[in-house]
């Protein structure tokens, strides 16, 4: 990671929603599996739609990595209703990746969860994903025993993992 262009990490707002989409269906293109939501179905949302995920709320936000200037990949967190959160839409662009982007994107999004005062932090990694899940038990995540099929290919079963420890270790290891 050393000499990687440092890596800027923007929380969306509203008026993001075209980078926001642009991105978002970038990810579901090159990693459908990865994620709950299809492409077919993000493709058809309305641009009203893509406003509201950008601007967020209170309890669930998307962040943007940016180098160079340029989109890197995202990640957002998603306040469920029994006050746990999800860290959601890890995606790094395929050029970037293994550069400590995505580990930024969920410090950001697990410290946003931990300003709102929500926990536990939660996420759902594929099976095949290895290298995300690497990630995720570096970062601290454990695998709960709770799994099912992904959406997209129910073929494939997501496990879910737990934050097992304090929120800063995810942060100690800056990208760039």
């Amino acid at each position: 990671m050393s000499g990687a262009p440092s890596c800027v990490i923007r929380g969306l707002t509203e008026d993001d929603w075209e980078v926001l989409r642009r991105i978002r269906l970038m990810a579901l293109a090159e990693s459908p599996t990865a994620f709950e939501t299809m492409f077919a179905d993000a493709a058809a949302w309305s641009h009203e739609r893509w406003r509201e995920r950008a601007r967020g709320s209170t309890t669930s936000r998307l962040f943007m990595a940016y180098r160079d200037g340029h989109p890197a990949g995202m990640a957002g967190i998603y306040a469920e209703d029994d006050g746990s959160v999800q860290v959601i839409s890890v995606w790094v662009r395929p050029e970037q990746r293994r550069q400590g982007v995505a580990r930024v994107l969920i410090a950001a999004a697990i410290e946003f969860a931990v300003a709102a005062g929500l926990s536990p932090v939660l996420l759902w990694v594929a099976e095949g994903n290895t290298a995300a899940r690497c990630l995720y038990e570096e970062l601290g995540f454990r695998v709960t025993g709770r799994h099912k099929p992904v959406r997209s290919q129910p073929s494939i079963e997501e496990h879910e993992m737990r934050l097992h420890r304090g929120p800063m270790a995810a942060a100690e290891h800056p990208a760039g």
